[in-house]
C-alpha cells in the first residue's frame, strides 16, 4: 500500500464562482500515485460521492512521480 502523503513542494489551488458554480482546482507537484492500485478506502470515494450529492462532479488525476490534480465544479445554492 502506498503512503498517504503527497511529499510536494508545491501546491496551486484556484477557486472561482462562474455561471452559479464553484469551481475548485488543486494541482501538486508531489509523488503521485497508480489510481488503479491504489486502496479503494473511503477518503476519495466519500469526496465523490459528496460532490455528486451537492449536483456537482470531482475529477481526480494521479500518475506516479507526476503529482495529483483534482478538480470540482458543483453548483452554488
Amino acid at each position: 500500500m502506498p503512503p498517504k502523503f503527497a511529499e510536494s513542494n508545491h501546491l496551486d489551488i484556484k477557486l472561482k464562482m462562474e455561471g452559479g458554480r464553484l469551481n475548485l482546482f488543486i494541482k501538486d507537484d508531489g509523488k503521485g500515485f497508480d489510481q488503479e492500485l491504489t486502496k479503494k478506502g473511503n477518503g476519495l470515494f466519500n469526496m465523490q460521492q459528496r460532490a455528486s450529492m451537492m449536483g456537482g462532479n470531482m475529477v481526480i488525476e494521479s500518475f506516479p512521480n507526476m503529482g495529483t490534480t483534482i478538480q470540482l465544479s458543483a453548483p452554488i445554492k
